[in-house]
């Protein structure tokens, strides 16, 4: 089936590029997992092409969709006009040198408390590594949904079935240190009334959110600042890794002042305006191009 937008989407910008962990290339498909639906999608003549792997009726943030598309269009986001945005980014000299080498990059909605995992998982990790990791743990425990190309792939796991695992268990699935932040933090949920208190922090303001966010063991500013942006529509939050903070000293920064924390994140707000943070995924993505290329130069001339 093709999904029916005219939205441009680029599937390898915008799935495997350190937003979310729940796609993966498999010959000339993505496969993926949204909620209880597992799909698979390709790129064919400038469309998306999709098929759905099992039965619903399918949900995904607490709603139940009635169709396939429809879950697809919500998930993307396509209600928003990119070329607006990238439109208005473009008035900044350094995102209009990168932004043509990454079309169709959209930003993905994702549930808080997998995003909430994810990027508790993510803290000194790549994400090839992400991705095997959280995949290790539907495997452990999540719902079984069905197979493609002879392999299972299964729901993420829930507050109650994650909560089952010991800190021993989770070690054991090469989680190393962040086992006990998981342990900690699945106890922290269901105390504050489980996923729904992460759900009903969308109605919080922005300050209130990444305040309750850290009350969380092994969550930094960081995770938090992903955990906003990406599942609690804090669009304007620019999350600070290395990357981006090396991208702004060499581009931006003056000064010493400049390279703090609060003040990168107000600035990139300024210049990229109340999607600053969808900004941030094409600013990433183009300094992990970078580094990939810089990688693959030092490879040759050894």
């Amino acid at each position: 089936m093709k999904l029916t937008t005219t939205n441009i989407v680029q599937l390898k910008n915008t799935l495997v590029n350190g937003q979310c962990f729940n796609w993966w290339p498999v010959k000339d498909v993505y496969v993926g997992v949204i909620g209880n639906m597992l799909c698979w999608l390709q790129e064919k003549d400038g469309n998306i092409i999709y098929e759905t792997l099992n039965k619903g009726p399918y949900t995904f943030l607490r709603k139940e969709y009635q169709s396939p598309n429809e879950l697809l269009m919500d998930y993307f986001h396509m209600e928003v006009n990119m070329d607006d945005l990238i439109n208005r980014w473009k008035q900044d000299k350094f995102f209009q040198s990168i932004c043509q080498d990454i079309q169709g990059l959209r930003i993905v909605k994702q549930d808080p408390f997998e995003c909430l995992i994810s990027f508790i998982i993510s803290q000194n990790n790549n994400i090839s590594r992400i991705t095997q990791n959280l995949l290790s743990l539907r495997k452990t425990c999540g719902k079984s949904l069905g197979k493609y190309n002879e392999i299972e792939y299964y729901q993420f796991p829930t507050l109650e079935q994650l909560s089952t695992i010991s800190e021993e268990e989770f070690r054991k699935l090469g989680l190393g240190y962040r086992a006990s932040y998981l342990v900690q933090t699945c106890k922290q949920l269901d105390e504050k009334g489980g996923e729904l208190f992460l759900h009903q922090l969308q109605e919080k303001s922005q300050d209130k959110i990444l305040e309750n966010l850290l009350e969380f063991l092994g969550v930094g500013r960081k995770v938090a600042d992903c955990v906003r942006l990406y599942s609690l529509k804090c669009y304007a939050i620019v999350p600070l890794d290395t990357h981006i903070k090396k991208l702004y000293q060499k581009e931006y920064s003056k000064s010493k002042d400049q390279q703090k924390d609060d003040f990168i994140q107000s600035d990139f707000k300024q210049k990229l305006g109340d999607y600053a943070g969808w900004a941030q995924s094409f600013l990433f993505t183009a300094a992990l191009q970078s580094k990939s290329k810089k990688d693959m130069t030092k490879t040759k001339r050894k």
